[in-house]
C-alpha cells in the first residue's frame, strides 16, 4: 500500500488494517459477502465471466530476481526465529487454470512450478505444495466461491492432503484429521458446499 490509499480511502504508508465483509469467524469458518454467496457455486460458466485484468491475476514471464532475494531474506529471518515455513498454492477452478497455463502472459506460473520441481524451495527448507489443480474438486464449480477461491470443503481436503506429508505431520502432531474427514464426509451429501462448519446457518 505504500504511497497509495487503503481500500477504505485513507492514505497509507506500509500495511493497513480495514474492515470488510470478508474474513474468518471465531470458529474458524470463512465469512463472505451474502451478495457473493447468493449465486456462488450455481454457475458452471465461471471461465467466461473472469476479469483477467483483476490484480489478483499476476502476469509476467518469471519471478523477479529481486523478489526471490527478498523471499530468501524472509526465509532466513523465519529460520533464525525457529519458524518452519509452509507454502500452499490453493486450488483454483480447473478451466481457469488451464486457460492460464496456455496463455504466455502467465509464464510466472510455469516459473514457480519449475522452482518447485528443481528443488529451490527444498534447498531453502520451505515446505511447498502446489495444489492449484486439485482433483476431483478442481473441475466442479459447486466447490468454488469464485474462480479464485475454493470453499471450506476444498480447504479441508487440502489440509488432509498436506498432512499425508510426514514433515507436516511432525510439525502439527495434534491436528484432528478425523474430525476434518467427518466434516468432508458430511459435506458430500450437502446441497451446497460452502460452509463446512456452520451447516445450520
Amino acid at each position: 500500500f505504500a504511497g497509495h490509499r487503503s481500500p477504505t480511502g485513507q492514505p497509507v504508508l506500509g500495511l493497513a488494517a480495514y474492515k470488510s465483509s470478508v474474513g474468518t469467524r471465531q470458529d474458524g469458518s470463512e465469512l463472505w459477502p451474502q451478495g457473493l454467496l447468493k449465486n456462488a457455486g450455481r454457475d458452471p460458466d465461471i471461465l467466461n465471466k473472469i476479469k483477467w485484468d483483476d490484480p489478483q491475476f499476476f502476469t509476467g514471464d518469471a519471478m523477479g530476481s529481486g523478489e526471490l532475494a527478498t523471499f530468501e531474506e524472509f526465509v532466513a529471518l523465519a529460520h533464525s526465529q525457529g519458524i518452519t515455513l509452509i507454502g500452499v498454492q490453493m486450488p483454483m477452478y480447473g478451466p481457469v487454470v488451464r486457460a492460464m497455463e496456455q496463455n504466455p502472459r502467465y509464464g510466472i506460473l510455469k516459473d514457480l512450478r519449475n522452482h518447485i520441481s528443481n528443488g529451490y524451495f527444498d534447498r531453502l527448507g520451505v515446505i511447498v505444495f502446489d495444489d492449484l489443480t486439485f482433483p476431483p474438486y478442481s473441475d466442479d464449480y459447486r466447490y468454488f466461491i469464485n474462480a479464485l477461491h475454493p470453499t471450506e470443503a476444498v480447504n479441508a481436503a487440502v489440509v488432509l492432503q498436506m498432512y499425508s506429508d510426514p514433515r507436516v505431520k511432525a510439525l502439527l502432531p495434534n491436528l484432528d484429521t478425523a474430525a476434518l474427514q467427518r466434516k468432508l464426509d458430511e459435506d458430500r451429501n450437502a446441497s451446497r458446499h460452502f460452509e463446512l462448519y456452520r451447516a445450520n446457518d
